[in-house]
Parts: C-alpha cells; structure tokens; sequence
C-alpha cells in the first residue's frame, strides 16, 4: 500500500472514530480527534467543521462552534449544509446587530448563496420590511431554491406587507404546494394568504383561508394562537363579535399571554359594558407587549386611559396618559 493510501485509511479511520465519539456523546473525544484534523487536512471534507461545530455545541461552546463554521466556509465557501448549520446557530448565539454584519460579511465571499440570502432576508423583513433589499434578497432566494417552502413563505410574507398581494398570494400557493403534509407550516400559509386576500378585497376566498388555517391550527399538538386570533380578528372587523369571542379564547388557550388577543377581547369586555374586566386584560396585554411594538403599545395605552377616565379613575387613567405624552 502507498504512502498516501496508508494515510488515507488513517484518515478514514479517525473520522469514523469521531462519528461514534459523538453518536455515544462523548463530545470532548470527538473534538481532540477533530480539532487536529482540520488543522492539518483543512480540505479534507466541509462535514468535519459541521462534526466538530455540533460536538462544540453540546459541550455549551455555541461561540467556539460559530468560530469552527466560519474557519470552514473560508475553505468551502459552497456548502450549503455547513452554511445552513452556521446560520441555525446565528439564530440562537449573537445579537441581530452582530447576526447582520457576519452574514453581510459571509455574502461578500459567496453572493450567490440561496442560504444566506435568506437568512439575511428574513432579519431585515422582521427589522424593516418596506426596506426595498429585503424584496430583492428573497425574490432571488425563491428563484434558486424553487423546492424550498421557507423561501416562497418569506417572500410572500414581503409581499404581503409591501401591499403586493398578487406577488403574495403566488408565492404562498407555490409554498403551499411544497408542503402537503406539514400542518405547522399549510397553517401558517393559510393564515397569511387569508390576510392578503382580505386585503385585496376577497373576502370570501379570505374567509375560506382563515378556516383552512383553523382547521390545521387545531391538529397540531401545540397549537399555534395566531392561527385563531387572524381569523377572530377578520370577524371583528366585520362586527361578527359573537363569532370572534370563542376564536380569541382559543387563541388565549394556546397561549394565555398572548397580547394581541389580550386586547382584543379587553376592546370586547369594553362593548359589553365589563370595564373593569377588560382594564385587566388590556392591562395583561400591556404587560407583554414587546417594548418594539410601538403601535400597539400606543393602542393599549390609549384604551386603558379611556376605560380609567371613564370609569372616574382619573389618577390611573393619568399614568397612561402621560406615557402616551411621552411616547409621541
């Protein structure tokens, strides 16, 4: 045998030795066969850098595995599956601030890469989704991976809140039919498709999303309370008050801290003339709401001051007051 194929088989033989390390979980042995390895076969293959990320991992390192990621993209700057794991673990070690620079940074070595330009893509649609890059980075994510169901999701999502529900509702049909048989995700399209056909005016077709999305909402083994509330939401909207009570308390089932249909049914308790209830559950709608959400902060606010004043409560109803004063 040849100098080469001897090492070859060593080689071999000390991967296979580190994949049963981490199959026992024995994390640290996998690593002191790996950290080596890489160093000196920097080339051999992208799935020893994955290897040696997951075993970081499972030790906490979270840090030390986002370092090994970016050490092997600097060598296979294509694999998709190490690109994919190192955006999985963006998600979940740095900051968004941080998130954006390194995948900005990633982008610059590899700008075609459909991983990344989503990953992007979807950070600056939750930041600002009118930002008109945000449109770009996922209409050429859609157009190269055609087969992923995220990035039709996404785009539609995009649409949706730049008001393209023509654009939206393409997109979520496509993502759709990529997704027969996952209930999460059929939900979560039914859900955005009934907002963009209610916005176009559809009102039937939107309806019949929204209980699409209901039906698939209440198999899942968590339901999910957005699933329930968008519906209730398109009810109250059209003052089927009746109908809309019961999605809302399925929605606070799933979910009892879920502000959005804290204060819609505190808006409910109100219009029934139940003011100190609906002040306790606008004030639990206050309570958790994101200190981002800016509108609905304002909103709830602003009700709770109303209720306050109305009920002669004025030196509460003055707290809210003064903070919308402060929040312009």
């Amino acid at each position: 045998m040849s100098s080469n194929a001897t090492h070859g088989a060593q080689d071999a033989s000390k991967v296979r030795a580190a994949e049963s390390h981490i199959r026992q979980k024995e994390y640290a042995k996998a690593i002191e066969i790996l950290e080596p390895f890489v160093q000196g076969h920097a080339r051999f293959d992208a799935e020893l850098y994955v290897m040696l990320a997951v075993s970081r991992v499972n030790l906490g390192e979270k840090g030390k595995a986002v370092a090994i990621c970016e050490r092997g993209l600097e060598v296979f700057p294509n694999s998709r599956r190490l690109e994919e794991f190192y955006v999985s673990l963006l998600q979940t070690v740095v900051n968004r601030a941080e998130a954006k620079a390194r995948l900005e940074a990633r982008l610059t070595q590899n700008p075609q890469s459909p991983v990344l330009m989503k990953s992007l893509g979807q950070l600056l649609l939750n930041e600002n989704p009118l930002n008109p890059r945000v449109g770009q980075l996922l209409m050429t994510t859609a157009a190269q991976s055609p087969r992923d169901t995220e990035a039709h999701y996404l785009y539609g999502q995009w649409a949706c809140l730049n008001n393209k529900e023509s654009l939206c509702l393409d997109a979520l049909r496509k993502a759709l039919a990529l997704s027969p048989r996952n209930n999460l995700a059929r939900m979560q399209i039914y859900t955005l498709m009934g907002i963009a056909e209610d916005k176009a005016g559809r009102h039937d077709f939107a309806e019949a999303a929204f209980q699409n999305a209901l039906k698939l909402n209440r198999r899942l083994p968590r339901p999910d309370p957005n699933g329930a509330f968008q519906y209730a939401k398109f009810l109250l909207d059209r003052q089927r008050l009746a109908e809309a009570e019961p999605l809302l308390d399925e929605a606070l089932k799933a979910a009892p801290t879920f502000s959005p249909a804290l204060f819609e049914r505190a808006k409910l308790l109100a219009k029934a003339g139940r003011r100190e209830k609906a002040i306790e559950s606008a004030s639990l709608a206050l309570r958790h709401t994101a200190a981002a959400n800016k509108t609905q902060l304002h909103a709830v606010h602003a009700f709770l001051a109303r209720t306050y004043f109305s009920l002669g409560r004025v030196t509460e109803a003055q707290v809210h007051q003064r903070w919308i004063e402060s929040n312009p």
